[in-house]
């Protein structure tokens, strides 16, 4: 059984629907935001776009600005791959569970990073 909106996913480690900011762990604490598809670090400014949420039917994060798309690895085995997000397919690209401390793509096990 799924867990539903408000519920604690423990294989992702995140609560369905439960809006959340990324944070930045550099000593600014900036949040991941948008800038078109691209996704990058800005200061806090109340932005739909720096608001995340967990969907539970497809198992991606998704921007609260743009609820058809999710966070994105583009080229993840590049050297230095872009992060974005992009139309939600609940690909590998877009698997991501929250370890405690980070983000982690579920196949790669790499986190992302800033």
């Amino acid at each position: 059984m799924n867990p539903g909106k408000g519920q604690f996913n423990r294989h992702f480690g995140l609560y369905v629907e439960r809006p959340f900011h990324i944070v930045s762990q550099l000593p600014s604490h900036r949040y991941l935001d948008l800038n078109g598809n691209n996704a990058g670090i800005n200061a806090p400014n109340g932005s739909q776009s720096q608001v995340w949420f967990f969907d539970g039917k497809t198992k991606t994060i998704k921007n609260n600005r743009f609820k058809n798309k999710s966070l994105h690895t583009q080229n993840p085995n590049a050297r230095m791959p872009l992060m974005m997000v992009w139309a939600t397919n609940g690909g590998w690209t877009q698997l991501y569970r929250y370890s405690g401390q980070h983000l982690l793509n579920l196949k790669s096990g790499k986190a992302l990073d800033v």
